[in-house]
């Protein structure tokens, strides 16, 4: 397809039907995720959680590493033949074996770093079960360039299921922290066969290798791959942090609060990153084009991000309490710092999909290097030794990173006003707290279980919805036009 015909093509194709069968799969994955989360914590306790969540932290990096960004490279580039896409499996295959195999050498010097003699041996099995999803990333990434979500849906679901399944019933049994990691082998497992007979039955990699094609490629995956870990490194500061110099009991309260919270934005924004980063490849010769979709990005994610944000500030509490069980009573104030860290967070990464579509990756990469630099000095100087005060530090770093944040990203490469950028941030984050707000206030937590909190809960997203009605219409059309028979692609 040419460029003129994939620019014409993308308000149809992209905008509504792709958008939908995304967001669709980031709902269902991230629900089993997040229940799966909730059932972990309650049966597992704060001690044992907070292997499973170094676990997670650990796998989380080398994921970053994984295929060194070529298979997001397949999806910016508009001219991919055979050839090309064989190459950068092979890629992918050989960089992802050596990676694995390093996790699985370094799992006793990791677990020792972090002071948890439990660590080593779910390391190790996660080690292999990210080398097996790494068999099948490629076929996703195809099937995300051709906008077939539906399949995608069909894949992640699947294994989400099959994995919270297998990681619930092994916790049951006994098996602690190595929960986490049977439950991630069987949900690796089962993605990459599906992947290999849904998105591509026919398709195997030949043994061609387009040396200038791959050097492309390489060049921008390396670039991705780079911005990818320092963005990472930033927002898991306060993991690496916590898990190094916090006692276990409160490592697992705090990793407990703070993968709640993160889980629940991962129902909207990677959905939102998805599609928006072919969005912004597909026009990323007409800036006004690339100003609209990340202006729509940006007030989809915040207005969807901000009945999340409100409901664990001010209900933060009474949900721990209730959901998680006694030991969590006293994390009230972790929520709310966190679901401060959460409103901005979410909309700053959102910038992601301007600098990956617009192939601007050393911009980007530059300004995450001065953000970890600065982070990691606020960290040595600061010296906080408490859970509260680690969310307390993250928090005011993210906040103060706004502004050079639309300087660096936004305004030059989609021409966004200030005026524009914080408006469309902030007003949806103003008009869930005046919900939930009223809300706690009429409706205090002294008496009700966990029905209450739901109801509570419920009422306060359909004032929400109501105030967006009146102050935030084009999220109710863009929710509508998401709904509706006509969004099939």
């Amino acid at each position: 397809m040419t460029q003129e015909a994939r620019e014409a093509d993308v308000s149809v194709k992209l905008n509504i039907g792709a958008v939908r069968w995304s967001g669709i799969a980031s709902l269902v994955r991230s629900f089993v995720a997040l229940l799966q989360l909730f059932l972990l914590i309650r049966i597992l306790g704060p001690e044992s959680y907070g292997t499973v969540a170094l676990t997670g932290l650990v796998v989380g990096y080398v994921l970053l590493l994984g295929d060194l960004g070529v298979n997001a490279a397949l999806i910016q580039r508009a001219d991919v033949d055979d050839s090309f896409r064989s190459a950068n499996f092979w890629v992918g295959f050989f960089t992802n074996t050596v990676l694995a195999g390093m996790l699985w050498a370094l799992s006793h010097p990791i677990g020792e770093f972090f002071r948890d003699a439990d660590l080593a041996e779910p390391v190790m099995l996660v080690a292999i079960a990210f080398w097996v999803s790494s068999l099948g990333a490629q076929h996703k990434a195809w099937a995300e360039k051709n906008f077939l979500f539906g399949r995608i849906l069909i894949i992640e679901a699947s294994a989400a299921v099959v994995g919270a399944s297998v990681a619930i019933s092994t916790a049951l049994a006994g098996f602690g922290a190595m929960s986490f990691a049977f439950g991630m082998l069987a949900s690796s497992g089962l993605s990459s066969v599906l992947a290999w007979t849904i998105v591509s039955p026919g398709w195997r990699p030949g043994g061609r290798f387009p040396m200038g094609y791959l050097k492309d490629s390489l060049t921008f995956g390396g670039k991705l791959v780079s911005l990818r870990s320092l963005s990472h490194l930033i927002v898991s500061a306060d993991s690496l942090y916590s898990g190094r110099f916090l006692p276990a009991t409160e490592l697992g309260l705090y990793m407990g609060v703070r993968n709640i919270v993160l889980q629940a934005q991962s129902m909207v924004n990677p959905a939102i990153t998805r599609v928006g980063f072919p969005a912004v490849a597909a026009v990323k010769y007409d800036r006004n084009k690339i100003k609209a979709v990340y202006l729509q990005s940006l007030n989809f994610a915040a207005s969807l991000n901000a009945p999340v944000v409100a409901f664990f500030f001010f209900f933060g509490q009474a949900f721990g309490a209730t959901l998680l069980g006694q030991q969590w009573e006293g994390t009230g104030e972790i929520f709310k710092v966190m679901a401060l860290w959460l409103a901005v967070t979410s909309t700053l990464n959102i910038g992601a999909i301007l600098v990956m579509g617009s192939g601007q990756l050393l911009r980007a990469i530059l300004w995450a290097l001065l953000r970890l630099f600065l982070l990691g000095g606020a960290f040595y100087w600061s010296g906080v030794s408490t859970s509260s005060g680690i969310a307390t530090l993250m928090t005011t770093m993210s906040i103060l990173f706004v502004v050079p944040a639309w300087l660096i990203i936004a305004r030059p490469i989609a021409g966004v006003t200030f005026t524009e950028f914080v408006t469309t941030s902030l007003r949806p984050f103003i008009l869930g707290a005046v919900s939930f707000f009223g809300v706690s206030t009429l409706l205090p937590f002294e008496v009700g279980g966990i029905v209450a909190l739901f109801a509570k809960a419920f009422t306060a997203v359909s004032i929400y919805l109501l105030l967006s009605y009146q102050f935030n219409g084009a999220f109710l059309l863009d929710l509508r036009n998401l709904l509706s028979r006509s969004g099939k692609s």
